[in-house]
This record gives C-alpha cells, structure tokens and sequence, in this order.
C-alpha cells in the first residue's frame, strides 16, 4: 500500500498544483493525461536519483510492500518533483505554444 501512494499521489499532487497555478479546470481526459505524464516524470526522476546520487538503484523498491523508511525518502524526493514539474509545467503553459501548420504549395517549392 505505501508503494501506491509513494509512486501515485506525488502526481496527483501535481496536477493539483497545475491547476491551482494556472487557475484552469481541465477535463477529465486531460486531468488524467497530465497524472499519467507527471507520474512517469517524477518516478523517473526519483529513479535517475536513487541510481546516481544514493547508489541504491540496485535493491528493489519494494518486496511485498515498502518499508516505512523507504516510503518517508522516496515520498519526499517524489513530492519535491512533484512541485518541480507542476511549476515549471505552468511557466511553460503560459509562456509557450506550438502550432501546426499544413503546406498547400508542396509542388512549387520543389521546382
């Protein structure tokens, strides 16, 4: 059980974030893109530190369920991502935008 929360409610957290910075409600479908997304961000990023900073990449995250000790550390670096991600996530929202535009002259420009 600590498992789940540990790898799912940082994302939840951050969409929640998203939302509130941005000021914005968002459909469903949307709201669980952005959890699914932020999810596999912030485990990545826990992931990348367990291996290059603490050298623990090697031992499994959890047998069966996870221990207290290991949840309070994993929880906190997902939660600080958490942040991260959802900050800048609102920056890049409000201060970027793609387009996509269709050619119709294709033939012309070959010429």
């Amino acid at each position: 059980m600590l498992a789940f929360i540990c790898l799912f409610f940082p994302a939840a957290t951050s969409v929640f974030i998203y939302e509130a910075v941005t000021k914005k409600e968002y459909t469903a479908k949307q709201s669980i893109l952005r959890f699914c997304t932020n999810a596999l961000i912030i485990n990545l990023l826990c992931m990348l530190v367990k291996k290059f900073v603490f050298g623990t990449a090697a031992n499994p995250l959890y047998a069966g369920d996870m221990v207290p000790n290991v949840a309070i550390t994993y929880i906190v670096m997902a939660l600080f991502f958490a942040v991260v991600t959802a900050l800048i996530e609102a920056v890049f929202s409000k201060k970027a935008t793609v387009s996509v535009e269709e050619e119709v002259n294709e033939e012309e420009k070959k010429d």
